[in-house]
C-alpha cells in the first residue's frame, strides 16, 4: 500500500451525470497532484455510479450509497475514508483552478496556526460564464469566532487540516446546511485564512428554488437548537433572523425578485479575475473533453 496523500478531496454526488465530468476534469488538472478524490454516490437513480466506475484513475475512491440519504450523512462517509492531511471539497456540480490545491496547501503552510483556510468564488450562470465573484477584496486573517454565529466564508472553497475536519464532523441528519453546521463547530475553536484570488467555481444561479431555500432555513433551525444550553439567547436571536430571512425569500419568490435577491450575495469580477477565469477553464475544458472521449471508447 502506498504512502497516503497529503490531501483529501470529497465530492458527494446525486444524479450528477451530467457535470461530474467537470469536476473530476478539474481535479485531474491540479497542478498539485498528491491527492486522493473521495466520490460518494448518494443513491443516484440515473448513470452516475456507472460512470464513476468508467474513470479508471487510482486516485479515485469510490463509495455507493443505495439510498439517497442527503449531504451531511454523504460527505460523514467521504470524511471517513480520507486519508489525507488536509481535507477539500468540490460540488458534483461545480469544478475548480489547477491552481486550487496548490495554492491552498501553500496557504496552511505559510499560516501554522489557521484551521483552514478558504478561497473566494468564481460565480457562474446557466451557459458556465462568470457573472461575479463572492469571497474578500484582500487576504485576511480571522481569528476563531467567540460566539454562536452564522458561518462567515464559503465551505465549497476551503482546505482543512484534517483533524481540524475530523473533530467537527459531518451531521448524518443534516439532509441541507451539513456545510453551514460544520463551520459554525469548526470556526468556534479555529482561525481561518481567506483568499481573495477566486479559485472555486460556483453555479449558484438557476440551483436555489424557494423551496431549496425553505429546506436550508429549517436545518439552520435544527443547528442552532443544538446550542439552546449551551448559548440560549444567542441561539434564539439567530433562529428569529432565519426564519425572518427565510418569509424575506418567501415573498420575493413569491413576487418573481427570488433571482435578484439571490444575485446580492456576489459583486462583479474584476477583468483580471475574468481572464483567470476564462485560462482555468480552457483548461478544464480541454480535459473534460478528453475525459470524454476515453469513457466513449471503454
Amino acid at each position: 500500500m502506498g504512502a497516503a496523500p497529503t490531501v483529501s478531496v470529497m465530492i458527494p454526488c446525486f444524479n450528477a451525470e451530467r457535470s461530474l465530468r467537470w469536476a473530476v476534469a478539474s481535479m485531474l488538472e491540479q497542478t498539485f497532484t498528491d491527492w486522493e478524490c473521495l466520490i460518494v454516490d448518494d443513491g443516484s437513480t440515473d448513470g452516475t455510479w456507472e460512470l464513476l466506475q468508467r474513470f479508471g484513475d487510482p486516485r479515485i475512491r469510490l463509495q455507493r450509497l443505495t439510498v439517497n440519504r442527503g449531504r451531511g450523512w454523504a460527505r460523514a462517509a467521504a470524511l471517513e475514508m480520507a486519508t489525507g492531511q488536509f481535507l477539500g471539497m468540490v460540488d458534483a456540480d461545480d469544478w475548480v483552478y489547477p491552481d486550487k490545491l496548490s495554492t491552498q496547501v501553500a496557504a496552511l503552510e505559510r499560516f501554522a496556526e489557521a484551521g483552514l483556510v478558504s478561497s473566494a468564488m468564481a460565480i457562474t450562470d446557466g451557459s458556465g460564464e462568470i457573472i461575479g465573484r463572492q469571497g474578500p477584496a484582500g487576504e485576511e486573517f480571522r481569528a476563531p469566532l467567540v460566539r454562536l454565529g452564522q458561518s462567515d466564508l464559503p465551505h465549497a472553497s476551503s482546505l482543512l487540516r484534517m483533524e481540524v475536519a475530523r473533530e467537527a464532523g459531518y451531521d448524518r441528519s443534516l439532509r441541507f446546511s451539513e456545510d453551514r453546521d460544520f463551520l459554525v463547530k469548526v470556526r468556534r475553536r479555529h482561525a481561518a485564512c481567506l483568499l481573495a484570488s477566486p479559485n472555486y467555481v460556483y453555479a449558484q444561479p438557476g440551483s436555489m428554488s424557494f423551496a431549496k431555500m425553505a429546506a436550508s432555513y429549517a436545518a439552520q433551525l435544527q443547528i442552532f437548537s443544538k446550542y439552546r444550553r449551551e448559548e440560549p439567547l444567542r441561539a434564539l436571536l439567530l433562529s428569529a433572523q432565519a426564519v425572518a430571512k427565510r418569509e424575506v425569500y418567501r415573498g420575493c419568490y413569491a413576487a418573481g425578485l427570488g433571482e435578484q435577491l439571490v444575485a446580492q450575495r456576489w459583486t462583479p469580477p474584476s477583468a483580471a479575475e475574468v481572464g483567470s477565469f476564462e485560462r482555468a477553464r480552457a483548461i478544464v475544458a480541454g480535459r473534460a473533453a478528453s475525459l470524454e472521449s476515453a469513457l466513449a471508447n471503454r
